[in-house]
C-alpha cells in the first residue's frame, strides 16, 4: 500500500487507497481505488434513496475500506500484468447487459 485516506465529501464520505504491484523481477505498477459509503445509492432532493426510492444506508467502514483497497490492489495486478479487464467486482449488471447485446447483435 502506498497511500490510505478518507474524504468527506457532502453527507458521504469516500476511501481512497493507492497500491504499488512488484514483480519478482523488480517491475512495478500503481493502481488506485475508491469507494463510497452510499455508492449504490441515488441522491435524490439532497438525500440518498435505493433503487426503489426508500432511504439508503451506507455501507460499513469495513465494506467501505476493503472495497477501496481490494479496487487498488486488482488494478495494480492488473497494470503489472498488462490485464486489460477490470476486476469482477467493478463490473455492473449495465456492463454485462451492454456487452451481452453486443457480442450478439
Amino acid at each position: 500500500m502506498v497511500e490510505e485516506r478518507c474524504e468527506k465529501i457532502g453527507k458521504t464520505f469516500v476511501w481512497h487507497f493507492t497500491c504499488r504491484a512488484i514483480a519478482p523481477n523488480g517491475r512495478s505498477a500503481i493502481g488506485v481505488g475508491s469507494c463510497d459509503a452510499f455508492e449504490k445509492a441515488f441522491k435524490k432532493n439532497g438525500e440518498y434513496v435505493d433503487k426503489f426510492g426508500r432511504p439508503a444506508n451506507p455501507n460499513s467502514i469495513h465494506n467501505i475500506r476493503a472495497t477501496a483497497e481490494t479496487r487498488a490492489f486488482n488494478r495494480a495486478v492488473s497494470n503489472l500484468v498488462g490485464g486489460g479487464e477490470v476486476s469482477a467486482e467493478e463490473v455492473s449488471a449495465d456492463t454485462i447487459e451492454e456487452k451481452e447485446e453486443r457480442k450478439n447483435g
